[in-house]
């Protein structure tokens, strides 16, 4: 009885059976963060590799003879985490250094993240750098009890990570954090609107990146101190109509949205 679903994939083949009863329904299916791999639904997405390229680069910028790496992947099996991890590898390989990676699964998640980080450090540390796909202010808190030197990080938007970034730097925690925030689903609800009302909509809805990078981490923009640490920031697409203030998200309950 749906006229639209809006939906992001655990897995982007596993949707088959539930795609092709979708199409013969005439339902409109947009899929948004973690994308389907169909030509039969409508994607919304940042460059998901392109951050992963994003994050390799900025390790290769700032150790300049290659190193020890720590990579915290996300949940296994979506189209994010293999997208980010492929353009993270890419990315080193082509840097013509030497690179060693240890790779761990955080699952996004502040919890898991800071356990492997913390195993990751004791087995296999010390490292030069540390990329993370979220989880990272589990991250830099599992860097911090092990008492192991401030490195390089490339991560995703968090806000606690960001306060981590902003605090730490000049102790040698130099980051470029990118991604996206929870309002990409309004622009996949937008999407799904726009095709109910027969407007002409594309087949794939690329999304600019939130990145900043140090030095230029700034309180109150970047960053805020009175919000939960894993909020994601950056929620800001403007030729959507979507521009959402950390506080307009975060003050959301189920008694007043």
């Amino acid at each position: 009885g749906y006229d639209a679903i809006v939906v992001n994939a655990q897995n982007p083949t596993a949707f088959g059976p539930v795609i092709k009863r979708a199409k013969q329904a005439g339902v409109v299916l947009v899929a948004f963060d973690n994308i389907l791999d169909t030509k039969d639904a409508i994607n919304v997405n940042v460059d998901q590799k392109g951050l992963g390229e994003l994050w390799a680069n900025w390790l290769i910028k700032h150790i300049p003879n290659g190193g020890k790496l720590l990579e915290v992947r996300g949940v296994a099996g979506t189209s994010v985490d293999t997208d980010r991890h492929n353009g993270i590898h890419e990315a080193l390989d082509a840097s013509g250094k030497k690179w060693e990676v240890t790779e761990v699964v955080g699952k996004w998640d502040d919890g898991v993240a800071q356990k492997a980080t913390a195993d990751a450090i004791a087995t296999n540390g010390p490292f030069d750098g540390v990329t993370g796909q979220g989880g990272d202010t589990g991250i830099v808190q599992a860097m911090i009890d092990a008492k192991h030197p401030f490195v390089p990080f490339g991560g995703e938007t968090e806000n606690g990570f960001r306060k981590f970034c902003a605090k730490f730097a000049s102790e040698g925690l130099k980051c470029s954090s990118a991604g996206t925030g929870p309002a990409q689903v309004a622009v996949a609800v937008k999407t799904a609107i726009a095709a109910l009302e027969g407007q002409v909509v594309p087949q794939a809805v690329k999304l600019p990146l939130a990145i900043v990078e140090d030095p230029n981490f700034k309180e109150g923009e970047d960053y805020f101190p009175d919000q939960s640490d894993n909020f994601f920031v950056g929620n800001s697409f403007p030729t959507c109509g979507i521009n959402f203030t950390a506080q307009e998200i975060m003050g959301q309950s189920k008694e007043n949205q």
